[in-house]
């Protein structure tokens, strides 16, 4: 097979020659850079065609890359201007692949051959398509020999098993399809095919929901809905290579600009325009909130929003915040991204202190809502701020001055690729060590189990996510990740695919419940006379566990150094100072809770343990619990008094990758950004409009109507019957009686 018949992943055209990208094998995407050669050159056909054919984010390939959620470790080569071409791979190899994949539904099969198709610059056509057999054929008028059978399968009975004649059982020989199809499910495969083109002339014709995933015609529309027709033919034809016609291009442009406005009388539009009241009425109703809506001057559509709890309670707690992203999931009319602040509060809970939604998670977003949150009064750049370590939240850091920004240990983990328990639990440990020394001998054995991950954290700055070098500077308060995780499962799965004006409603609920909660906890603990919070008084007691094997030597009235006596080699040797509450250990300077070393000494002297409770940090004190709960509530505006804005339309589509597309893999810039949509696979993007499907508007207009009313030829046609201009008439007019618009109510005459 020639290089000619390879997949093309790339962003730079080849019209004629389409090739692999060396882009595919950048550690972006999970895999060393000699991944894909190494494999080859083992023999190892499969696996080489598993990662040839594989995606990103594809959720049924063969095999699953784990993209980095944090920048780069080691920066990565800006991308030359020439594609790096990787050997044939064998037509067994493709096929070896190709057979594994499983489609659900038919209409899932076609798109991914169709998208096959297209990667080469051809054209899928289904020539044959019964209930369980499809034949793909190449759209070229002269004879291809591209071909592609798939079948569906069938439910099969279970097999009786087979007796000897000694009435013994016979195991039969394992059957892998058997397994699948004796659940009752069926799918969809690959039987045969030949996928090198010969003597074709078919062309890049992509289909209609080909076209509207097009990154460059949804840039074109969403940034002059004016744009013609035959401008977006042109540029289609000369950007993405696709030969299209008008009335398909100017169809798929209707769709856009629908999916864009989402019809100004839908529910969406209504539940976007009450946004800004809700907001408002949180804001006047609870002192020291901050709601905030930011529209486009332009369009008038919902650009992003935020919500600010009060800033003077993070004092009260741990001084340690945290700031993550979650990204939302399709159906709720605004494919965007959720940034959260989140705390932890003298009980070791998690507490949200301000949520927003933005578009995407990009450097300007991100710097919007640290702008925000530093205007209405937090704390960011005097308190350790955890990030998810990702080039958006980073770089809003540094834009915003945010000096000690620290990355997630788990998105650290996942990025630099660790394979397995341990090498995971060493990465943890190198965390948590105490000394730069530790920190070393902790590489050292991940550098045996793993060189590269060794390399790659040797490289990362320990001062923005090892504990050794803030040790004895700041207290982290045993925070290693941004407890997103444990926050956002407070709001629900269910928040991450609602509307804004959902989300913000629901949110607004988990944080009044939260604020009763607390509350009460506080009005108990006074009633039990408790000195400390439950969770803290947990810690003291695991410590105390371990102080009775301890020795304590007094140099002073407040004055004792410790040492573990039963441990096999001698330990540290700890100096405690009962007079000024320090210990040199790494638990009582971080956690500001009674260590077993200050416990031990306690034991020693004549007060006992009565004063531990002078050990505890502020924040872990139930007084300071409750001045910060008590009797704080977080009231939520009646249903009736949000008043909608008519100024405000839904949010703009925002394009996503999709994780079962298959001619999208972008690529990485050297700065982290993603180069423009320069080439045939950039072109189209895996932007999803599953989303618009299942909103399922009443009607769907035919025509986009942007030109002036004093430019028209002809006036608009609107029907007899309920006088709407959405191209019916009064025959097939979808309304009953009463469907009278605003304007016209009461006028109709009864027949």
């Amino acid at each position: 097979m020639d290089a000619d018949a390879l997949l093309q992943i790339g962003d730079l055209p080849q019209p004629q020659s389409l090739h692999r990208s060396a882009a595919f094998a950048s550690p972006n995407f999970g895999f060393g850079p000699q991944t894909f050669t190494q494999a080859l050159a083992s023999g190892n056909a499969p696996y080489a065609a598993a990662l040839y054919f594989a995606t990103p984010a594809a959720s049924s390939g063969v095999v699953h890359a784990a993209p980095s959620s944090i920048p780069q470790l080691q920066p990565a080569p800006t991308p030359s201007a020439s594609l790096v071409l990787l050997p044939p791979l064998p037509m067994d190899a493709q096929w070896a692949a190709l057979k594994t994949r499983r489609w659900s539904r038919g209409k899932d099969l076609t798109a991914f051959v169709q998208d096959l198709a297209l990667q080469s610059g051809k054209r899928a056509l289904v020539a044959t398509s019964g209930g369980s057999y499809k034949k793909f054929v190449c759209s070229s008028a002269s004879a291809c020999p591209w071909l592609i059978n798939a079948v569906c399968s069938r439910p099969r009975k279970r097999p009786r098993e087979k007796q000897s004649r000694e009435g013994n059982a016979i195991a039969l020989p394992p059957d892998s399809r058997q397994d699948e199809t004796s659940s009752g499910e069926r799918f969809w495969y690959i039987t045969s095919g030949h996928l090198a083109h010969a003597n074709c002339a078919s062309a890049a014709r992509p289909t209609a929901r080909q076209l509207r995933n097009s990154a460059l015609l949804q840039a074109a529309v969403q940034g002059d809905a004016r744009v013609s027709s035959a401008v977006l033919v042109e540029r289609l034809r000369t950007h993405g290579q696709l030969e299209c016609s008008k009335s398909m291009v100017y169809k798929a442009k209707s769709d856009l600009l629908d999916a864009l406005t989402k019809r100004p009388s839908g529910p969406l539009c209504d539940s976007v325009q009450q946004l800004p009241s809700f907001l408002a009425q949180l804001s006047a109703r609870n002192a020291h909130v901050m709601g905030r809506v930011e529209r486009d001057d332009a369009s008038g559509c919902f650009v992003r929003a935020v919500l600010a709890l009060d800033p003077a309670r993070v004092w009260n707690d741990q001084c340690v915040l945290g700031v993550d992203s979650r990204a939302r999931r399709s159906g709720g009319g605004f494919d965007g991204t959720e940034l959260v602040l989140v705390g932890r509060d003298g009980n070791l809970a998690p507490i949200v202190h301000a949520v927003a939604l933005v578009p995407d998670e990009s450097p300007a977003h991100c710097a919007w809502f640290l702008e925000q949150l530093l205007a209405h009064g937090f704390p960011l750049r005097r308190f350790p701020l955890f990030t998810n370590g990702r080039a958006g939240v980073l770089a809003a850091c540094a834009a915003q001055r945010v000096p000690h920004a620290l990355s997630c240990t788990q998105h650290v983990a996942a990025a630099i690729g660790v394979r397995g328990r341990q090498e995971e639990a060493l990465i943890w440990r190198a965390q948590q060590a105490e000394t730069e020394r530790d920190f070393a001998a902790l590489l050292r054995q991940l550098a045996q189990r793993n060189v590269t991950a060794a390399q790659l954290v040797a490289r990362f700055d320990p001062a923005r996510w090892a504990l050794f070098p803030h040790l004895s500077r700041r207290k982290l308060y045993g925070w290693q990740t941004t407890l997103v995780a444990a926050t956002l499962d407070h709001l629900g799965p269910a928040a991450a695919a609602a509307a804004p004006f959902e989300f913000f409603q629901a949110t607004a609920r988990v944080l009044a419940r939260g604020a009763a909660e607390r509350h009460e906890r506080a009005v108990q603990w006074e009633r039990e006379r408790r000195a400390v919070t439950p969770e803290a008084e947990r810690l003291m007691r695991d410590e105390l566990q371990l102080a009775g094997t301890y020795s304590v030597a007094m140099s002073a009235p407040e004055l004792a150094f410790v040492w573990c006596a039963r441990a096999p080699q001698p330990g540290r040797q700890r100096r405690v100072d009962l007079q000024h509450r320090t210990c040199t250990c790494a638990f009582r300077m971080q956690w500001g809770v009674p260590c077993r070393h200050v416990l031990a000494v306690l034991q020693k002297t004549a007060g006992g343990l009565a004063r531990a409770h002078e050990f505890f940090d502020e924040c872990y004190l139930v007084r300071t619990y409750a001045s910060s709960f008590k009797g704080r509530r977080f009231e939520l505006p009646p249903d009736e008094s949000v008043e909608r804005d008519p100024t405000l339309r839904p949010a703009r589509l925002v394009p996503k990758a999709d994780a079962d597309a298959v001619a999208v893999v972008s690529v990485k810039s050297g700065d982290g950004g993603v180069q423009g949509p320069d080439s045939q696979s950039a072109a189209l993007s895996a932007s999803s409009l599953s989303s618009l499907s299942q909103e399922q508007p009443p009607l769907k207009k035919r025509r986009v109507r942007n030109r002036p009313l004093e430019q028209r030829k002809r006036g608009i046609y609107k029907c007899h019957h309920c006088h709407r201009a959405d191209g019916h008439n009064k025959g097939t007019c979808p309304y009953p009686q009463g469907g009278l618009s605003p304007a016209h109510q009461g006028t109709r005459v009864s027949e």
